[in-house]
Parts: C-alpha cells; structure tokens; sequence
C-alpha cells in the first residue's frame, strides 16, 4: 500500500474499488427497481402508475411485461 500511494497515479489507483462498488450498488438498484416493477405488473398495475412508482420510462416498462 505504501508502494502504490508514492506512484504518481496512485490517487486514480486508489479510487478503482471505490468506482466499482459504486457501479454495482448503482447495478444492484436497477435491478431491485426492475423486479419491483415486473411486481406490479403482476399485481394489474398499469404502466403509467409502475413509471410513476419506479421512474422507468415506458419502452422499458413494456419490455419487462413482455418477459413476465
């Protein structure tokens, strides 16, 4: 560790894990908000009340009810 933080790119170095742990916390809640969707749908949810709930756009909504 000491190594790495005396390179001159060590700054970027450093903030890698930080960027993918935030990359799959971001993936980790679009898929959350994608089931919670496909939930509603199942429940008779319309597709105008799941993008108001979820704030997917529509072309996404539809493709999800289209794998239910």
């Amino acid at each position: 560790m000491d190594e790495i933080k005396q390179l001159k790119e060590a700054e970027k170095i450093l903030e890698l894990p930080i960027s993918y742990e935030e990359r799959g916390i971001e993936k980790g809640i679009e898929r959350g908000i994608k089931k919670v969707a496909g939930e509603l749908l199942k429940e008779g949810s319309s597709i105008e009340f799941v993008a108001k709930v979820t704030h997917l756009d529509r072309e996404e909504i539809e493709s999800i009810r289209e794998n239910l």
